[in-house]
């Protein structure tokens, strides 16, 4: 990691945020404010409930793993109006 508290790789994420609170607080303005593109959260409340867990992740409530599980619970694939469709 570097001096500045950044991650050089994805997997240094959660220490960086843990070690820089500037940067953890930006994370989680920008999860909060900022459009989050993608088949994934389209529909329902799929947008709002994906907020939620990457809030937890980056207030590190829940790692990786743990924001992998409810993404795949509460944003199942079948449940998708894309379900079917395989592109990006």
């Amino acid at each position: 990691m570097t001096a500045t508290n950044y991650a050089k790789g994805f997997y240094e994420i959660p220490e960086s945020l843990k070690n820089n609170s500037s940067l953890k607080r930006k994370a989680l303005d920008l999860v909060q404010s900022e459009p989050i593109a993608g088949k994934v959260t389209t529909g329902g409340s799929r947008l709002d409930d994906f907020r939620e867990i990457l809030i937890d992740f980056f207030d590190l409530k829940i790692d990786l793993n743990a924001a992998i599980a409810e993404t795949k619970n509460k944003l199942p694939r079948q449940q998708s109006m894309f379900s079917g469709d395989n592109r990006v």
